[in-house]
C-alpha cells in the first residue's frame, strides 16, 4: 500500500522533490546500518559494529592474519616448509588465503562447513599450524604441541577470534582422513 500512495504522488509530480529528498535521506541514514560502509574505527565509535553481528565479523582480519604469520615463522624454517596451516573456522581460513600470501604464508585449510570439502584428501599431516581449536582437541589429534602464537584480543578484532590461540602440532596420532573427519564442523 506505501508504495502505491508513493506511486500516485510521484506520479503527480507535485511532491516530487519532497519525495527524492526523503529517499535521499532515508538512504544516507541507513546506509551504513544496512551496508559495512564506514571504516572500522568509525564503526567502532557509532557502535554499530555491536548492532550487527555480521558488521564485528568483519574487523581486524589482517591484524588475525598478521598474527598467524607471526606465529608461523615461529615454526623451525626445515618444518615450516611441510606445515599446513588448519583453523577451526572457514573465516580463518579465507583470511589467511586473501590476505596471508602477501606475508608468505601457505593456503590455510579449515572443516568447517563447505570448507571442509576442499581439503587434501592425501596430504601429509606431519606438521600442522592450528589456529583456533582447543588445546584438549589437539592433543586428541597431536603428541605434540607447540604454542605459537595468539590472535589479540582487542576491539578491532570480531569476537569470535579474539585471544584465539595458534600451536604447532607435529605426531599426529590420526591418518589424514581421521583428522579431516574430526575437524569436520557443519554450522
Amino acid at each position: 500500500m506505501l508504495i502505491a500512495a508513493g506511486s500516485v504522488s510521484v506520479a503527480t509530480w507535485r511532491r516530487w522533490r519532497v519525495v527524492a529528498t526523503g529517499l535521499v535521506v532515508v538512504a544516507v541514514v541507513s546506509l551504513p546500518v544496512v551496508l559495512p560502509v564506514l571504516p572500522e574505527n568509525t564503526m567502532i565509535r557509532a557502535n554499530i559494529d555491536k548492532a550487527r553481528d555480521d558488521f564485528s565479523a568483519e574487523l581486524g582480519w589482517p591484524t588475525v592474519v598478521s598474527s598467524i604469520a607471526h606465529a608461523f615463522r615461529e615454526v623451525p624454517a626445515g618444518d615450516r616448509v611441510h606445515s599446513l596451516i588448519l583453523t577451526q573456522n572457514y573465516s580463518q581460513a579465507s583470511a589467511v588465503n586473501l590476505i596471508g600470501s602477501r606475508l608468505g604464508l601457505p593456503q590455510a585449510y579449515s572443516g568447517h562447513n563447505t570448507y571442509w570439502l576442499w581439503l587434501p584428501q592425501h596430504a601429509s599431516i606431519a606438521s600442522v599450524v592450528a589456529v583456533g581449536f582447543t588445546k584438549s582437541e589437539l592433543q586428541r589429534w597431536f603428541a605434540r604441541l607447540t604454542p605459537v602464537g595468539e590472535i589479540p584480543d582487542g576491539r578491532l578484532i570480531d569476537v569470535e577470534e579474539r585471544g584465539a590461540r595458534v600451536y604447532w602440532c607435529t605426531r599426529p596420532r590420526l591418518t589424514t582422513k581421521q583428522l579431516w573427519s574430526a575437524v569436520k564442523l557443519f554450522t
